[in-house]
């Protein structure tokens, strides 16, 4: 292998020690090479979009433009977007940004709109534009330029695509229980009641919900408001009460869609659309599992449902309050009142009771079920202020009934004898007919016999018959034939 020369012996060192700073340059890590300039692009609090692997900007909607030098600038910074082949220069093709980093000022060189100076910033050798195109830019392929100082730095095509707002939105009703005079906490996700959107266009969405009554005790209760691009967002909401009296409050809520970041331009209109979808929600102040009952500024709570044991004693309890002193009167079907209580005193009906809307008052219902069935229990409201009359009704479900064990034993036992009498009848008419069957096969075998034995002797006297004439008749033929060969006739002589 030939050698290079070297002169003095210094050459070879000096090759030596180039490999080596090649060879590191080529393969050290990237932080102790110099990177080559380059752009990104995003929608601000989105991903990078793309379409294939051509970066997407849509139209009308604040990006981030991401411009990563070498070093920190000394110069302006300038980013152009252009439509190529776009006249006349306009908002529908052309744009430009500066960045002078002397001043740290942002421009919009062109229109003095489609910029936002407040969120765009440089730090080293990044340049951060946060800026837009109008919303009625021609869509197509761009061409995205950086330059520092006049001279281009990075450029890459980009696809600029017109914006799509769409979405799926799911706004059921809710229901929320509370007890009543005590402060209350409650949250749709114990029940996985949810507002959901799904966000299938290409520009972010707000989400907001605005209530007509209670407006401080509801809050949405999501990670974020923000419905992202391809996004299933799902929005809960809480509540959060003072104490209150026994009632029924219902709410109307409203779903507020927005686009998020929109640049206010001539186009903006296109795509900003407020979109509202009411929906219910309703608080039950009331004691769980009650129905809450209104008659004017009264309400009165009991179970819509009881369910009593056969032949045992049931209690339960009701509950009033209001502004005005009632009567009550209380009757039952299908069971039997047993007395209503207000603490241990039994009360005559129709009973005076008098009411306060701060406070409930609790009586003690309590009934006997002698009969299995369904039965109620009817409470008759009066309003001696208004004159208001109302009646409301507890069902009551009856478990159990009368012990019917004996009366099923002698079903038992009268099913299995008539059983029992069927089998025994079974079995003679079946001997009968067996025995039956046996006398007549036996008639037949003797009638068969009989007939046998006659056969056989007509059969003897038969051949008796013919072995007695063959005889003879062999006799008759032998001498015949004896006589015929006798009387041949002689030679010569005529037959």
């Amino acid at each position: 292998m030939a050698r290079i020369p070297d002169r003095n012996g210094v050459l070879g060192p000096v090759v030596f020690l180039l490999l080596i700073a090649i060879v590191t340059m080529v393969l050290g890590p990237p932080e102790v090479r110099a990177a080559a300039p380059d752009l990104s692009l995003h929608m601000v609090g989105e991903a990078p979009q793309f379409d294939g692997t051509t970066p997407i900007l849509v139209a009308g909607i604040w990006h981030e433009i991401d411009v990563n030098l070498t070093a920190a600038p000394a110069q302006n910074v300038t980013l152009q977007a252009l439509l190529p082949g776009g006249t006349p220069i306009g908002p529908a093709n052309t744009y430009a940004w500066d960045f002078n980093p002397v001043t740290g000022s942002w421009t919009d060189s062109l229109y003095n709109a489609f910029i936002r100076a407040d969120l765009s910033y440089g730090s080293g050798s990044l340049v951060v534009f946060v800026v837009g195109v109008d919303a009625d830019a021609t869509v197509g392929i761009w061409t995205l330029t950086a330059s520092v100082g006049g001279t281009t730095a990075a450029s890459e095509t980009i696809e600029v695509q017109g914006a799509q707002v769409s979405y799926g939105l799911s706004t059921p009703d809710f229901t929320f229980r509370v007890d009543p005079f005590t402060s209350a906490q409650a949250s749709s996700q114990t029940g996985n009641v949810y507002v959901r959107t799904i966000n299938q266009g290409n520009v972010p969405l707000g989400m907001l919900v605005s209530f007509d009554t209670l407006q401080s005790a509801f809050s949405v209760v999501n990670p974020s408001n923000v419905a992202h691009l391809g996004s299933d967002a799902r929005y809960f909401l809480a509540l959060s009460l003072g104490p209150l009296p026994p009632q029924v409050i219902t709410v109307t809520a409203r779903t507020n869609v927005t686009p998020l970041y929109v640049v206010p331009s001539a186009g903006a209109s296109r795509i900003v659309a407020v979109v509202q979808q009411p929906f219910a929600i309703t608080v039950e102040v009331g004691h769980s599992g009650y129905a809450i009952q209104t008659i004017g500024n009264v309400v009165f709570q009991t179970l819509a449902t009881v369910k009593a044991t056969y032949a045992s004693l049931t209690t339960w309890q009701v509950y009033l309050t209001g502004a005005q002193n009632v009567t009550l009167d209380v009757a039952a079907t299908g069971v039997r009142l047993k007395g209503v209580f207000s603490g241990t005193q039994a009360l005559a009906f129709p009973a005076p009771l008098t009411l306060a809307p701060t406070a409930e008052l609790p009586l003690t219902v309590q009934i006997e079920v002698p009969n299995a069935g369904a039965g109620s229990v009817t409470f008759t409201i009066h309003l001696l202020g208004t004159g208001d009359t109302e009646v409301f009704t507890t069902q009551v479900a009856v478990i159990g009934g009368p012990d019917t064990s004996g009366a099923a034993t002698a079903t038992v036992l009268w099913i299995a004898g008539a059983a029992l009498a069927a089998s025994v009848f079974g079995l003679i008419s079946l001997n009968t007919v067996r025995h039956r069957k046996k006398l007549r096969n036996a008639a037949m075998e003797k009638s068969v016999k009989k007939g046998y034995h006659a056969r056989r002797q007509e059969r003897a006297r038969n051949r008796n018959r013919r072995h007695y004439k063959g005889g003879k008749g062999n006799a008759r033929s032998k001498g015949a034939g004896q006589g015929q060969r006798g009387t041949t006739p002689a030679k010569g002589a005529r037959p």
